[in-house]
C-alpha cells in the first residue's frame, strides 16, 4: 500500500482472493481514506482464473483508516462478465456485489474507475430530522459508490451488505430518508454480525428493534383460569372479547405491550407463525443451521427455523419467509392447515359448505385451495356476507378468534 507521510509514498501490497484456496498479490495506495487499487489485465485475469468460490473478494479489513476502495472499472467490467460475484472487505464492514446489481452498476458509471464506501457516521453530522430519529447506541452507516463525482444510487440485483454488532437485541436495519424517516429493512444477525440485503443506496441504521421486542414477550408464566383483563382496548361486548380472554389466559400471547392488545392490528406472518406454534405447544428448536434467510434474530427466529423443520411453511421462495409482511387471510389459513394436518388434529366437522358456496371462492389460490377447502368445510371458517376475501389482510383479533374457535372446543 502507498501511505502518505508528509507527501511522500510507501508501496505495499494487497492480497486478493478470489477463492478460500488462492490469492492474487496487488498493489494499491491509500489517498484520503480510499484504498486505490491497481489492478493490470494480468492481474485480473489471475483472479479470474484462480476463482473458485463464484466471487473475487478483495479485502481491505485490516488496513486501517480508510473508509472505501477505488476499483477500475474495466478490471470489474471482467470480473462480472466472467460470471463473479464482486465482494469488498472494508474495516466496517463488507459489501458484495452480485452479478445483476454490478452489471447495472457498471453501465452507470461514467468514469473509467468505481469507488465503494461503506463507513460509520457520527450523529452530529446528521440532519436535525434525522438525529430525532436515531436513538443512542444505534450505528448509522453511509453507503455509497461513486465513478468519478457520479453518485451511484440505484441498480437492479442486490448488493449485501455485513456488519459487526454488539448492541441490544432483537437487531433491526432501517434506511433512513433526509426527513428522519426510517423504513425498515429485512436482515439477519448470526455470530455477531448483522447482514442485509439492499437495491438503493443511502445512510442505515443498525440497532435494536424495541417495538419487535416488546410486540410479543417471551412467555414465562402461563396464566390460569380467573384471569383479569389487563387491556384497555378490550373491553367486554367486543366481538373478540372472550376470544382474547381466553387466549391470554393460556398465555398464548401477552398483548403489544402490558395494557395493550392492538386487537385492529394487522397482524404479519412472523406474529402468526409464532402464536399458531404456541397455540399449540410446538416447542421452537435452537438449532437454527437450517432456518429462513430472512429469520433475523427476533422473537420468531426459532419458531421460523422450526416450522421450516416440521414442514408448516415452505415460506415464500428463495429461502426466504417474508415475517414483517401482513399476513393474508389464505396465507394465515394454509399455515393453521399445515400445523393441525401435522399434528394429527384437523377439525373433522362438516359443515356442509364447499369453496363454491363462496361469491370470491374462485379466488382462492391453487396452492391455498386444500387448506381454505378443508376448513371451510369444518366450519373452523364461515367468511363475512357470503365472502372468503382471501387476499384481505388479518387483524390480530381475528386471528385470535380462529384460534379460540379451535382450542375451546
Amino acid at each position: 500500500m502507498k501511505i502518505q507521510i508528509d507527501n511522500i509514498y510507501f508501496i505495499t501490497n494487497l492480497w486478493v482472493a478470489p477463492a478460500a484456496d488462492g490469492a492474487v498479490k496487488v498493489n494499491y495506495t491509500s489517498v484520503n481514506g480510499t484504498a486505490v487499487l491497481s489492478l493490470p489485465a494480468a492481474k485480473v485475469k489471475d483472479i479470474i482464473d484462480n476463482s473458485q468460490g463464484g466471487a473475487a473478494v478483495i479485502d481491505l479489513s485490516k488496513v486501517s483508516g480508510i473508509t472505501a476502495a477505488q476499483l477500475p472499472k474495466a478490471a470489474l467490467s471482467a470480473m462480472n462478465e466472467a460470471g463473479l460475484d464482486i465482494t469488498l472487505k472494508l474495516p466496517a464492514g463488507t459489501i458484495t456485489l452480485d452479478e445483476d446489481a454490478a452489471a447495472s452498476i457498471l453501465e452507470q458509471a461514467s468514469g473509467s474507475n468505481l469507488s465503494i464506501e461503506l463507513q460509520p457516521v457520527a450523529t452530529g453530522s446528521l440532519t436535525p430530522a434525522q438525529q430525532e430519529a436515531v436513538r443512542s447506541g444505534d450505528l448509522v452507516l453511509d453507503i455509497n459508490i461513486l465513478s468519478g463525482t457520479q453518485k451511484i444510487s440505484s441498480f437492479d440485483g442486490t448488493l449485501s451488505v455485513q456488519v459487526a454488532y454488539n448492541g441490544p437485541q432483537p437487531v433491526a436495519v432501517w434506511y433512513l430518508n433526509d426527513k428522519g424517516d426510517l423504513e425498515k429493512v429485512n436482515c439477519t444477525f448470526k455470530d455477531g454480525k448483522v447482514s442485509f440485503d439492499l437495491d438503493h443506496l443511502s445512510l442505515y441504521v443498525v440497532g435494536q428493534d424495541t417495538k419487535e421486542a416488546a410486540q410479543e414477550k417471551p412467555i414465562t408464566n402461563v396464566q390460569e383460569p380467573g384471569w383479569e383483563n389487563p387491556f384497555s382496548d378490550v373491553l367486554p361486548g367486543a366481538w373478540y372479547y372472550d376470544a382474547v380472554s381466553f387466549i391470554a389466559a393460556k398465555g398464548i400471547t401477552s398483548g403489544t405491550t402490558a395494557t395493550t392488545f392492538s386487537p385492529d392490528a394487522t397482524l404479519t406472518r412472523g406474529q402468526f407463525i409464532t402464536l399458531l406454534m404456541r397455540a399449540y405447544d410446538i416447542k421452537p428448536n435452537t438449532n437454527n443451521n437450517d432456518n429462513f434467510s430472512d429469520a433475523g434474530n427476533t422473537y420468531y427466529t426459532e419458531y421460523l427455523a422450526t416450522a421450516k423443520q416440521l414442514g408448516l411453511t415452505k415460506g415464500i421462495g428463495d429461502n426466504k419467509y417474508a415475517p414483517e409482511q401482513a399476513v393474508t387471510r389464505q396465507e394465515m389459513f394454509t399455515l393453521l392447515y399445515n400445523a393441525l394436518k401435522s399434528l394429527d388434529k384437523l377439525p373433522t366437522g362438516n359443515s356442509g359448505k364447499t369453496l363454491a358456496d363462496f361469491t370470491d371462492g374462485a379466488n382462492v389460490a391453487s396452492w391455498a385451495g386444500e387448506a381454505m377447502g378443508t376448513l371451510v368445510k369444518s366450519g373452523t371458517i364461515s367468511g363475512s356476507s357470503a365472502k372468503l376475501t382471501p387476499d384481505a389482510t388479518t387483524t390480530r383479533a381475528e386471528m385470535t378468534q380462529v384460534l379460540y374457535n379451535l382450542l375451546a372446543k
